[in-house]
């Protein structure tokens, strides 16, 4: 329930997250407080993640390459963005956890190493997708 609230309260300061993503100088000429953007929207960010992390635990690379890949293909609008990183992130959460159930059947692998593996294998293609654009 608390972190239903958080994300609610995350989808509502998207754009100006945004807006601090663009730097200082322009959420500052825009008339906005960045400091006071940056501060509230990482205390959001940091009380999800840790909710998050406690009950469902280590998820490697996914808060790293699910936005990178979105933002590759919708560009930097944190607001739309998001509900495509929502499902993305479940996507791959549930690719990989079924993964982990059948890749030596009965045993079971831990999600977050065949989430690490693909999460390794994306940032490496990125990476080398960024170097090769310039």
């Amino acid at each position: 329930m608390a972190n239903s609230i958080i994300t609610f309260f995350i989808f509502i300061y998207a754009d100006r997250l945004t807006l601090a993503g663009l730097g200082e100088d322009v959420a500052t000429s825009l008339g906005a407080n960045y400091d006071k953007i940056v501060l509230l929207g990482t205390g959001l960010i940091s009380f999800a993640v840790g909710i998050v992390s406690a009950v469902i635990g280590n998820l490697p690379f996914l808060g790293l390459i699910v936005p990178n890949i979105v933002s590759l293909y919708r560009g930097d609008d944190l607001r739309s963005n998001l509900p495509w990183v929502c499902v993305l992130g479940m996507g791959i959460i549930t690719a990989s956890d079924i993964v982990s159930r059948t890749l030596i059947m009965p045993f079971e692998v831990p999600v977050s190493l065949i989430l690490g593996t693909i999460g390794s294998i994306a940032f490496i293609i990125i990476l080398l997708k960024q170097r090769r654009m310039g």
